[in-house]
């Protein structure tokens, strides 16, 4: 049976969970410590991450794909570095909207990657070909952000690059899986929002998101094998 859209898509963001070995540690002497990993990817300042189990918020994001954050635990060069994958959502603008207003803080929402709907697929029945259905998807990388407190500057060094970012992990996972790629025909159309949402016209309504996101926006067409998945991620069987 073919699994909906909407399902393969969470399942490309749980992906979206890394592990980083860390190789340097410094305690600075004030109560944080500063390591270095190969990767930060989407981290930003209050991003949460873990190490050994224990969660962390981040304060700074340094050069070198260098992170500090406070501790009163010692930390160790070699230890692992762990991101959660974003949240997901899914559905129409005004749905999501809905859902999202029941959130109680940015914090318990984002990072997010949100899959607007309605999606358009297309099924292949020709024998000749591998590819078994397309679709065009519509997504949103957001975080939280702050309209009136930050400068459009400041807006994207802490939320629309790391989303950048985070949408470029989401192209490396799509290309490790096998069974899903992007259109090889086509390009990423990106979008960079540094307010997200303040006004969103949905027919002749006018709809503010409920929380400060910023962001980017990605449109692209996902080639889904007809064998590959099963073998691969086990969603399309």
């Amino acid at each position: 049976m073919r699994q909906p859209i909407v399902d393969i898509v969470e399942t490309l963001v749980s992906r979206l969970t890394f592990e980083e070995d860390i190789l340097d540690a410094t305690d600075n002497m004030d109560g944080t410590w500063s390591v270095r990993v190969c990767s930060i990817h989407h981290l930003r300042p209050c991003s949460v991450f873990s190490i050994s189990g224990n969660d962390y918020e981040v304060q700074t994001v340094g050069p070198g794909e260098q992170v500090t954050f406070a501790s009163t635990n010692a930390i160790t060069t070699g230890e692992l570095l762990t991101i959660p994958a974003p949240k997901y959502y899914h559905g129409t603008i005004l749905d999501t909207l809905g859902q999202l207003s029941y959130e109680d803080s940015k914090e318990a929402m984002t990072p997010m990657v949100y899959l607007v709907e309605h999606i358009t697929e297309q099924v292949d029945k020709d024998p000749e070909t591998s590819i078994g259905r397309t679709a065009d998807v519509r997504l949103f990388f957001l975080d939280q952000s702050e309209f009136e407190e930050w400068d459009n500057d400041e807006r994207y060094q802490y939320s629309v690059e790391p989303m950048y970012r985070l949408l470029q992990d989401f192209e490396g996972v799509i290309d490790n899986e096998g069974g899903i790629r992007e259109d090889l025909t086509g390009d990423i159309s990106v979008t960079y929002h540094s307010k997200f949402g303040e006004v969103i016209s949905v027919g002749n309504k006018n709809l503010t998101f409920p929380h400060e996101t910023s962001g980017v926006e990605a449109r692209l067409t996902l080639n889904i094998d007809k064998k590959g998945l099963c073998s691969n991620i086990s969603i399309d069987c």
